[in-house]
């Protein structure tokens, strides 16, 4: 093995998993696409899928992982909208129910959305307040997974400039659960995709639709396909289909 090999096999160890946020599920994408893991925003019994309890309640089964929350701080449909102290009530309330649980808690969204109806700040400063109450309530520091979502309509250093402010807020593990260039412009995936492998990151996921839309109101419905309705890949989608696949090590 030459030394510049075992370079590149000693970065990639450290490289996070690359996974999908599916609004509608086509597990052929997956392949394509070369991602470990997806999540549907439900309760799912796949063992590539990481089940989701979109309203932080209390999930039907334990397993191993679980999204708790999907933009708490945004309006729906794009969200489900609770307060910080709720959103800690309903956390403390799964851990208890699933002792062995890995939770992914949050999920929240890094942009402000009280211009709309949402809440009243950033997504750092919700989270903030989310980690407060959450000790408030259990007695001790919040030491579970983070979840953050971030878009940008077209220029990746949005979300770097707003995945450094929120990466401060928490000093424990974090995943970008969800992630996307709204534009599809494939060079600026390729940046993204750069700032989320650079070791911060536990996870991430990027997020596509697959056509025909569903029409369930949350979906963006331009620019951010990875899979076109032929099965062909969007120059996205081959931008996430050639970068690094790591295994993650438990």
């Amino acid at each position: 093995m030459t030394l510049t090999v075992a370079l590149i096999l000693a970065f990639e160890s450290f490289l996070p998993v690359k996974g999908l946020a599916m609004a509608v599920p086509v597990m052929s994408d997956l392949d394509l696409l070369r991602v470990e893991w997806y999540y549907n925003w439900v309760e799912c019994d796949d063992p590539r899928c990481v089940s989701m309890v979109y309203s932080m309640q209390l999930p039907r089964i334990c397993q191993k992982w679980l999204l708790v929350g999907n933009e708490p701080n945004a309006i729906t449909p794009y969200g489900h909208p609770l307060t910080p102290r709720e959103a800690a009530k309903r956390t403390i309330a799964i851990e208890k129910k699933c002792p062995q649980t890995k939770l992914v808690a949050a999920n929240v969204s890094v942009d402000n959305w009280s211009a709309v109806g949402g809440y009243n700040g950033y997504g750092y400063q919700w989270l903030a307040e989310f980690l407060r109450e959450y000790e408030i309530q259990s007695g001790k520091e919040y030491s579970q997974i983070i979840g953050v979502h971030c878009y940008t309509q077209h220029d990746a250093r949005y979300c770097q400039w707003q995945l450094e402010i929120i990466r401060e807020v928490y000093a424990g593990e974090m995943w970008v659960t969800e992630a996307g260039i709204v534009s599809g412009d494939a060079w600026q995936m390729r940046k993204l995709l750069a700032d989320l492998s650079d070791g911060r990151w536990g996870r991430y996921a990027i997020y596509t639709n697959r056509q025909p839309h569903t029409g369930q109101g949350w979906e963006l419905f331009n620019g951010v396909e990875l899979v076109n309705g032929d099965g062909t890949l969007t120059p996205m989608g081959a931008m996430v289909a050639r970068w690094l696949i790591v295994e993650k090590v438990e």
